[in-house]
């Protein structure tokens, strides 16, 4: 048994959005994500070596990368963000390895269904709603359409699941997408009504990708802060360390970005 739907059924006004490319039709891109590329970092054919340092280093990049010699790029300074049990594992010579690694990380997912409007039981009005523990078992449910144009076809509506996490018996690795569709759809219309049959299907996981900071994380905090004084010109931003939101990691970014200006 599949899913109600999915992109080898759909109509092709239908696409399951992929991070390359978000469908014209369906999008479940909040605008949230970005991409970045340092334009000193331009890869040739035969890769990197030699490392280049100093006040030659901008000249020096561009007249290897023209010559398509190997280089190696040492910037003075690099604001690191990615996962705390990444950033481990690249400096696992470093005393910081062992504090990054204990940050605790959980897996959740996000189920994307489209429907009909016209087989709502109600109109989807406002953002969504969020699950008290204990109530559900999703975490939260999101009107996409109701929060920005053009993520669904003219007619229909797009909704958006949340599954996983720390407090749930649920384990989204385990779990394939068929489980969590009949979940997401179940949840969905016991707490906000019917919905109808789904025409669009998308399952997203976020495999350890959500800290979850716990008791001791301040000190666990001051202790990387002193780590890092032995290690100038590095600098971590992201949600593992100083605050899980989208604000807080564009102000450690800004934290970071002042630092390295400053120095």
């Amino acid at each position: 048994m599949r899913p109600p739907l999915d992109a080898r059924t759909a109509p092709s006004q239908y696409t399951v959005p992929t991070p390359a490319r978000a469908s014209s039709s369906w999008s479940g891109n909040s605008g949230s994500s970005s991409s970045s590329r340092s334009p000193a970092r331009r890869r040739t054919a035969t890769g990197y070596s030699n490392p280049v340092r100093g006040d030659r280093q901008r000249r020096s990049v561009a007249n290897a990368t023209s010559a398509g010699e190997k280089m190696c790029v040492v910037p003075a300074a690099l604001r690191y963000a990615p996962p705390a049990h990444v950033a481990a594992n690249l400096l696992s010579a470093s005393p910081l390895s062992a504090e990054l690694r204990a940050i605790r990380y959980v897996s959740t997912a996000t189920v994307f269904l489209g429907f009909d409007q016209r087989t709502l039981a109600r109109p989807l009005t406002g953002a969504g709603f969020i699950v008290p523990p204990g109530e559900g078992r999703i975490l939260a449910g999101t009107w996409i359409t109701s929060k920005w144009d053009g993520r669904a076809p003219d007619g229909s509506v797009l909704v958006r699941a949340f599954l996983g996490g720390a407090r749930s018996e649920l384990d989204v690795t385990q779990e394939n997408d068929e489980s969590l569709v009949t979940r997401s759809l179940s949840e969905l219309q016991r707490l906000a009504g019917r919905l109808g049959t789904p025409r669009f299907t998308s399952v997203h996981r976020h495999i350890a990708s959500n800290p979850q900071p716990s008791l001791g994380h301040r000190a666990r905090m001051v202790r990387v802060d002193g780590e890092l004084r032995a290690l100038p010109g590095l600098h971590l931003a992201g949600a593992a360390y100083d605050g899980v939101s989208i604000p807080d990691c564009l102000r450690q970014a800004r934290v970071a970005a002042e630092r390295i200006a400053a120095a």
